[in-house]
């Protein structure tokens, strides 16, 4: 994680970065300030969630925005304590940065 943009005066704990980690880990529940250790925990609770919903999706399904955060928060809702809910902050990990908060919902 390069930098957290905000453009609200009170971006919450979404925004802030893990106490330790020299801004390259946001504040997350596990308390993890390495990010390779963060890398590691996401791709492990990734893989853990596809394998879940591989069984739960069928060509039948319909994809609605309640679905991708039902899906976000079964993802990273361990991590982190917004997850799941939309971003109220702009976001960007190296050269790529996540469409802007306002244009999410």
């Amino acid at each position: 994680m390069s930098r957290n943009y905000s453009r609200y005066r009170d971006p919450g704990i979404e925004g802030e970065w893990q106490p330790g980690s020299r801004k390259r880990v946001l504040r997350n529940r596990l308390n993890i300030s390495l990010k390779t250790e963060m890398d590691r925990a996401e791709a492990e609770a990734l893989e853990a969630v596809e394998i879940q919903y591989l069984d739960r999706i069928t060509d039948q399904t319909g994809f609605t925005a309640d679905m991708i955060c039902a899906m976000h928060k079964d993802w990273l809702g361990e991590i982190y304590e917004w997850a799941g809910r939309y971003r109220t902050v702009e976001m960007q990990k190296g050269n790529f940065r996540w469409p802007p908060a306002f244009r999410v919902a």
